[in-house]
């Protein structure tokens, strides 16, 4: 009796232990990492390419960085052929940054920060449906408008950035000249 005891015991452990191995799989396919290859789907499904592109061109790279050094000025006592000519000068400087190749560096890049995040917090499933939506008709309508939608909130999103920083940087300009001043 103890025999057939043990032997059950250990084919009843037996049988959990290659039932165990067989769902471990099945639990990781459901868990699985994206690969490179569907997040790169889903990057051409959605047009995140194209947003970035648009979002990071030449022009909107030079806007940024000529209203961020106007915005540090106290540009008040300017005059308009003045300010002119600061605009001519930012301009010319963030020019010479914002090359065709750097503009490309920069649109990797962030396609593939997309890449990384989308691998960490979604599961393969989870990208494949996302791929399977986009390509409906509802999806496509959805990624149709996204890039209008998300330049206008940038422009938006922009300018409060610069009136607010604008603010605070006058704020503090005259206490920062004081202390260089003090520096002497």
């Amino acid at each position: 009796m103890t025999y057939i005891l043990k032997n059950t015991l250990v084919s009843l452990t037996f049988g959990l232990s290659v039932a165990t191995m067989m769902a471990v799989p099945t639990l990781f396919a459901q868990a699985a990492v994206p690969t490179d290859k569907s997040v790169r789907e889903l990057v051409n499904v959605t047009h995140l390419n194209e947003t970035i592109k648009q979002m990071s061109s030449k022009d909107s790279l030079q806007k940024i960085v000529n209203d961020s050094m106007l915005s540090s000025l106290v540009t008040d006592d300017m005059s308009t052929a003045q300010r002119q000519k600061l605009i001519k000068v930012f301009s010319n400087y963030s020019s010479s940054i914002f090359d065709d190749e750097y503009i490309e560096t920069i649109n990797e890049a962030q396609i593939q920060a997309y890449v990384s995040a989308v691998k960490k917090y979604f599961t393969q499933e989870e990208v494949d449906a996302q791929i399977d939506f986009y390509e409906s008709d509802l999806g496509a309508s959805i990624i149709e408008k996204q890039p209008i939608m998300m330049q206008e909130y940038a422009k938006d999103v922009r300018a409060i950035m610069t009136q607010n920083v604008s603010a605070e940087l006058k704020k503090a300009l005259p206490i920062m000249i004081e202390e260089l001043k003090a520096l002497k």
